[in-house]
């Protein structure tokens, strides 16, 4: 539907009313003398229309009127010279029923503003009655705008809550301590042999090393591990000979243990006229311990 402003008739109007101004004029002057002059605005109480949209759902049908000046009383409405059913109205809108079954086209709506009844005080418009056409296609997207300014930084959001724990990772690398010496001494009274120091963690603990044996007397070669700090690990290593056998023993023994500090590991041994030759202390350091113990590898 089209609205179009008419004006032709108003002009018509217009000049006719000019020319019974000036007559009026003259014969006042004549009869009753000249008055003081009081100056008008043509265009005051006079209404102007600025929309009229027509309601094809409400039953009956009707036209809303909007625009100025209507007057605060009920306007005229018509519709080709025809009066129209006026609902409801203020000083901008007015609502009036349109006859039913309208046919297409063009009509002349004019509205009259009955407070200042006369010449002039009526308003018009060509209301275009028609039938909707059917959606048009869809036209082509624009371009993208330019890229605004980046705003300011939000404030932080609330610590969202603790996620699952994680797999466990690969082993880290693996750590070998050892310490070595070719010959003890004398064991008689008993002596620490070799000593290595560790960090916390996981171990293996072994040790290897030959028994020698001076006295032509059955004898035992003891040996064990101590920690500073003091440990539960115990390890120990015993061999004996009798008289008939005078080669070397080959002595070995291991422990596991979980140090929760630094440690120091000593190998201890002792024998009556007995030597430890070759002695190889080894430390090899472990990611996880497993044993009937859960994770602490306690001792074997």
């Amino acid at each position: 539907m089209a609205w179009k402003t008419r004006s032709t008739r108003s002009k018509r109007i217009l000049k006719g009313t000019k020319a019974l101004t000036v007559a009026a004029a003259v014969w006042i002057t004549v009869v009753t003398g000249p008055l003081s002059a009081q100056p008008k605005n043509k265009n005051q109480n006079r209404p102007v229309i600025a929309t009229a949209i027509p309601d094809f759902i409400s039953n009956p049908t009707q036209v809303t009127i909007t625009g100025s000046d209507f007057g605060a009383s009920k306007p005229v409405v018509m519709l080709d010279g025809s009066p129209l059913n006026v609902t409801t109205f203020t000083t901008s809108a007015v609502t009036a029923l349109l006859p039913p079954k309208l046919a297409p086209g063009s009509y002349l709506l004019t509205l009259t503003n009955t407070q200042t009844a006369g010449i002039g005080n009526a308003a018009e418009f060509d209301l275009t009655l028609g039938d909707v056409g059917p959606v048009g296609p869809q036209g082509p997207q624009g371009p993208a705008g330019p890229q605004g300014t980046q705003g300011p930084q939000g404030p932080a959001g609330p610590q969202g809550p603790q996620g699952p724990q994680g797999p466990q990772g690969d082993p880290g690398p693996s750590d070998l301590f050892v310490t070595r010496t070719i010959s003890s001494g004398d064991l008689s009274g008993g002596q620490d042999v070799v000593s290595l120091s560790v960090p916390a963690g996981n171990y293996l603990i072994t040790t290897s090393m030959m028994g020698i044996f001076t006295d032509g007397d059955n004898q035992r070669l003891d040996c064990s591990y101590n920690t500073s700090p003091p440990s539960g690990i115990t390890g120990e290593g015993t061999s004996t000979r009798s008289n008939i056998d005078e080669s070397p023993h080959s002595i070995s023994f291991q422990e596991a243990a979980t140090f929760s500090s630094s440690t120091v590991i000593t190998l201890h041994c002792g024998g009556f006229k007995t030597f430890a030759n070759h002695v190889v202390l080894t430390a090899f350091k472990v990611g996880t311990c497993h044993s009937d113990q859960g994770e602490n590898c306690g001792v074997f």
